[in-house]
């Protein structure tokens, strides 16, 4: 951690440090989704619909960004990731 230092908030008031943007990158992040749908004409106008979809389809894992606090115990540590595969199913009535 002595690569990160918090600054003094009354000697360097308005200032951000002195390294350029992006130095720190996240985690990549990759999800494909995929649809399914069904129609059943069951009169002229009136049709029944069948869908599924599928949210990050092949479960790859997403993680969050690492804690940014300085101060926290867990600096720089990746915490959280965001949900895996999810499915929704659904009947719709188009008339």
């Amino acid at each position: 951690m002595s690569a990160f230092q918090r600054l003094d908030p009354v000697a360097q008031a308005g200032q951000f440090g002195n390294e350029g943007r992006k130095i720190v990158e996240g985690p990549g992040y990759q999800q494909w989704d995929f649809s399914l749908f069904k129609d059943i004409h069951i009169w002229e106008a009136k049709r029944l619909q069948f869908r599924t979809e599928f949210f990050n389809v092949f479960n790859h894992a997403n993680f969050r960004l690492p804690v940014n606090e300085i101060s926290s115990p867990n600096f720089g540590q990746i915490q959280n990731a965001l949900p895996g595969r999810l499915v929704q199913l659904a009947l719709k009535f188009l008339f």
